[in-house]
């Protein structure tokens, strides 16, 4: 078994600038750490009408999506700055 550790990020522009193409543009980011081994770095925009929320999950989600086609246990630490994500 080893252990492996998420960061993730997600972000939203709700900015209510007329001048803007696109209102509510958002992209995710996440650093998955393995020890031993080369960090591997994700990130992914733009998703538009979405929420900060929406894209924090949906980099989590990718993640442990990633680490499932893996053949060993893993044990998985995800760290996230949205409190949704965190508590639920």
């Amino acid at each position: 078994m080893f252990n492996i550790h998420i960061y993730t990020d997600g972000s939203c522009d709700n900015s209510k600038d007329p001048n803007r193409k696109h209102a509510r543009e958002g992209g995710w980011g996440a650093v998955i750490v393995e020890e031993g081994e080369e960090n591997k770095e994700l990130s992914v925009g733009t998703y538009l009408h979405t929420t900060s929320a929406r894209m924090e999950l949906w980099a989590i989600v990718t993640c442990l999506g990633l680490l499932s086609k893996i053949d060993k246990s893993v044990n998985v630490d995800i760290t996230s700055d949205n409190q949704y994500c965190v508590f639920g």
